[in-house]
């Protein structure tokens, strides 16, 4: 093996005209796409179900849900994320997906509010935003009652 920042005998020397064109046949030529190239606009699923979308080359890929969503209502702002209403990671009809805050997603993860039921899933949504802002008033007049 060799070590890490090792340096080739070869490194910068010109290859032989001979040695060239043994070698020409099975090198990539210009604008050879490999086997396995997928186009902008391609589709996969990954190993934890959710399908992506090739967006750029040579390989971006961006998940569904977020270029659904963001095709409609825009950018999707820091710190959100796009739910499965009905928990179908395959499901990306904008009319099952909602964007919650990370902190929302805490809550309902830790109170098991999400559900295979959409209206189950969007109630847990609104008690998780209702139990924020209860926490978001505690905590203000705890800083109140402290500074008196």
């Amino acid at each position: 093996r060799f070590e890490k920042g090792h340096i080739p005998a070869n490194k910068g020397k010109p290859m032989s005209a001979e040695t060239y064109k043994k070698v020409e046949a099975t090198m990539f030529k210009k604008g050879h796409k490999p086997k396995g190239y997928r186009p902008i606009g391609s589709e996969r699923i990954t190993k934890d179900g959710y399908i992506e979308v090739k967006i750029k080359d040579p390989n971006k890929w961006k998940l569904k849900q977020r270029t659904v969503w963001e095709n409609i209502y825009g950018p999707i702002p820091k710190g959100h994320i796009i739910i499965f209403l009905d928990s179908n990671k395959q499901n990306c009809d904008i009319t099952n997906l909602k964007m919650i805050s990370r902190a929302e997603a805490l809550i309902m993860n830790k109170q098991n509010l999400f559900s295979d039921d959409v209206e189950l899933t969007k109630a847990g949504a609104s008690l998780a935003c209702y139990q924020i802002k209860i926490n978001e008033l505690k905590k203000n007049n705890k800083k109140r009652d402290g500074n008196e």
